[in-house]
């Protein structure tokens, strides 16, 4: 897969996930991705937990293969974040983490339409993820 950053920048609205510890509960998660000055990608993602809103600011650093981002949240310390898939408008993607312990499924929309989200769940099981732990994002937008 040929992957193009500058494509994937702007605003993503979560569809799904495997449950993770650090968005319990998130409901209305986006996550936005801008080059800063340093050619680096500053990354904030939010979401509303018992309507309250969290909000975390990353950095991502590309690397030497074109679909892996190294992100970091926590003291720079940096993960892996794999690009599975995206299509060609960059309208919806499915990203995982180091280990299959990590998914997302990612559109541009608050809503992504349910083909779409089973096409993805097979590449998620094609790459190993256990789509059985994967729930949809409780969405709120108005």
């Amino acid at each position: 897969m040929e992957f193009e950053l500058k494509q994937y920048l702007g605003k993503w609205f979560e569809i799904a996930r495997i449950k993770n510890a650090f968005e319990p509960n998130m409901t209305n998660v986006t996550a936005y991705y801008e080059l800063d000055d340093n050619n680096n990608i500053k990354i904030v993602n939010e979401g509303y937990n018992n309507s309250i809103l969290f909000q975390i600011v990353g950095i991502g650093k590309t690397t030497n293969q074109n679909n892996i981002l190294q992100v970091s949240f926590f003291n720079n310390i940096f993960s892996d974040y794999k690009i599975l898939y995206v299509d060609e408008e960059y309208q919806y993607a499915i990203v995982g983490g180091k280990t299959a312990d990590y998914l997302w499924i990612l559109s541009r929309t608050p809503q992504l339409d349910e083909d779409i989200i089973k096409q993805l769940l097979e590449i998620a099981k094609e790459n190993n993820y256990n789509i059985n732990k994967i729930s949809l994002t409780k969405q709120k937008y108005d």
